[in-house]
């Protein structure tokens, strides 16, 4: 299996929602998971 690149953690959300078959994430969803990731994984 290939291994997915992303250019960043916005990219890889929506391509895992379209996989997912969620509905388009608008920007304060993206932002709140931004957030979310960055606390987790302590990435600044």
């Amino acid at each position: 299996m290939e291994e997915m690149r992303f250019k960043n953690r916005s990219e890889q959300i929506e391509w895992f929602a379209k996989l997912r078959g969620w509905e388009p994430l608008t920007e304060e969803d993206k932002i709140a998971l931004d957030d979310a990731v960055r606390m987790i994984t302590n990435l600044d």
